[in-house]
């Protein structure tokens, strides 16, 4: 099962709270906290200093121009799946990422991913990792990334034995729910992976790429974009096929981004808050930009300036669209709609030409855009996603 996120207002009224997802398993989390996992961690940073070394020989190999290795941003361990899609994170991940932060403190100072002090160009320069399990025990990739480019500077791959982890379990090595996390991931790679974009668009947790979270702790996403444009960011928790809008909300309604900002979602004193809660699993958080304003967009300024509004499109065979929580929801997304709304970034649909029906509409038998209108295509379009995973911690 998928994270949940607790969306909390505060108001005059008081605390309000919205939940996304719903309940785990009694026996997934008996198995998450079964514990018994041990570590070799003297063998493991052994082995991580190595793997930094070797990498900051590629980066001075590499000759590549621009690369700031002085300061670096440290995006997390994401897991590879079988299939070969990068899919979120797990326990063994999260662990990774802290034991790799520490190696590479020893070369260059580690920017948390909501920094900006010291980063130059487009984020920076930024390691990320993934590991997979293979045969022989965890195979573990580090990448030097030049942000600006977003070209990989230099890698380093190495084959982690199990004997540095002794003990540990399935439960730990992938995801929550991992049949899910890879459905999502290969869902994710095919809408998203493929599709070039006009121009660089980035969307991380303060975390990193691969956020990793435990229960009651709060979630912050960064955005940002090499141009001005507008942006939308959606939260996607697939077991549930529910898209909701996490920015612009009701509570930051702008979605316009200018150039080289990043901003943070929730931005500062806006009286809101993402709490991450149970059950443990991944989501998805994707990014789609536009120089232009969405085709959309009066529509779903509309909803979120009306309090409560809800537009019933059950009859039509699919789950509402709703604001009820002060963000637009689409629910029953199946994964025909999850590629239009990545494709267009349009959640809001209205029945082509002048039918009368309002909101009332067949997501999954209408085309986006009626045919009299010109749809935005590729000009001017960016998409990114990270993932973030809500776990119960290995050691």
């Amino acid at each position: 099962m998928l994270a949940a996120i607790i969306a909390t207002l505060l108001s005059s009224t008081g605390a309000w709270a919205a939940m996304f997802g719903h309940g785990g398993s009694p026996a997934a989390e008996a198995d998450q906290a079964s514990g018994g996992a041990t570590i070799d961690t003297e063998m493991l940073d052994r082995t991580l200093r190595e793997m930094v070394d070797e990498l900051y020989k590629g980066v001075a190999a590499s000759g590549a121009k621009g690369t700031q290795t002085q300061t670096v941003r440290l995006e997390g361990v994401g897991w590879e799946t079988p299939d070969g899609h990068i899919g979120g994170t797990s326990a063994l991940g999260a662990y990774l990422g802290e034991r790799l932060g520490i190696a590479l403190s020893e070369k260059s100072e580690i920017l948390s991913p909501s920094e900006t002090r010291g980063a130059k160009g487009f984020f920076g320069t930024i390691v990320r990792a993934i590991y997979k399990i293979s045969k022989a025990g965890v195979r573990l990739t580090l990448r030097m990334i030049d942000g600006s480019s977003g070209g990989v500077v230099s890698e380093v791959t190495r084959e982690l034995g199990y004997e540095i982890f002794p003990g540990i379990g399935a439960s730990d090595t992938t995801p929550p729910q991992s049949g899910e996390a890879e459905a999502l991931a290969a869902l994710v790679d095919k809408s998203v992976g493929g599709r070039s974009s006009d121009f660089g668009l980035r969307v991380s947790t303060d975390r990193g790429t691969y956020g990793s979270y435990v229960e009651g702790e709060k979630l912050t996403v960064l955005v940002e974009a090499e141009k001005d444009c507008y942006v939308r960011v959606y939260h996607v928790a697939w077991e549930e096929r529910t898209f909701t809008l996490l920015f612009p909300n009701k509570m930051e309604p702008e979605g316009f981004l200018s150039a080289g900002q990043v901003r943070r979602i929730p931005g500062p004193g806006m009286g809101y808050s993402f709490e991450v809660a149970k059950p443990y699993g991944v989501d998805a958080i994707i990014a789609v930009a536009s120089a232009e304003p969405f085709e959309d967009q009066e529509k779903v300024s509309s909803r979120l300036s009306d309090e409560g509004e809800t537009a019933d499109t059950t009859s039509s065979g699919v789950d509402s669209v709703d604001t009820t929580n002060d963000y637009v929801e689409e629910k029953g997304v199946d994964e025909e709609r999850f590629e239009e709304i990545v494709a267009k970034g349009l959640i809001i649909k209205e029945e082509p030409g002048s039918s009368g029906l309002g909101g009332v509409t067949d997501f999954r038998s209408q085309s986006l855009v009626p045919a009299t209108q010109s749809p935005l295509g590729s000009s001017g379009k960016a998409r990114a996603t990270c993932y973030f995973v809500t776990i119960k911690k290995l050691l």
